[in-house]
């Protein structure tokens, strides 16, 4: 039977945080920063990271929401590379976006410099993609999925939305509202 010792060696990860918009320069480059939280806090760890294409309907983000993915093939993705700068169970990177030519790509987390080719151009480039994290964590493989959006132009009034949420309480009196 496992022990409590034993489920703090299981290996797992958390994407503790991920920027949530990379905009695209003239050049057709951008930058994205992750943060993952890795357990056991001295693992071995490998990523790769895969971009799929853009999402167009409502419906393509539960299976993403679900850990399924998109069901589509990936557009592109970083190869494997090693995260040998683990500290107290946590690893930044960064990762480059690029649309035409690789720039120099700044280097993070023991110089590693992952990239991501978008093909597209950069104008067409907008929209917000599936991220998948493939994640090694001492030989184990785990899946998780992300959003990203990749802003390719200006915009003037960024779009403001309120997340709406029923109130369902036992103790909400409804009788007599119309």
């Amino acid at each position: 039977m496992p022990s409590a010792s034993w489920a703090d060696t299981t290996p797992q990860f958390v994407i503790a945080h991920q920027s949530p918009v990379a905009t695209l320069s003239q050049s057709g480059a951008a930058r994205f920063g992750t943060t993952l939280a890795i357990t056991p806090a001295t693992a071995t760890v490998t990523a790769i990271v895969t971009i799929y294409p853009v999402i167009t309907a409502r419906g393509e983000i539960a299976p993403i929401v679900d850990g399924t993915g998109p069901g589509v093939a990936a557009v592109a993705t970083t190869g494997s590379f090693r995260l040998d700068c683990l500290k107290a169970g946590d690893v930044s990177f960064n990762i480059t976006l690029y649309s035409r030519s690789l720039p120099k790509s700044p280097r993070s987390c023991a110089g590693i410099s992952p990239h991501i080719k978008l093909y597209c151009s950069s104008l067409g480039c907008g929209g917000v993609y599936p991220i998948r994290y493939v994640v090694s964590v001492n030989g184990v493989e785990i899946t998780k999925w992300s959003l990203l959006a990749v802003q390719a132009t200006t915009v003037s009034k960024p779009l403001q939305v309120s997340l709406v949420t029923p109130l369902l309480c036992a103790h909400f009196d409804t009788r007599g509202v119309q």
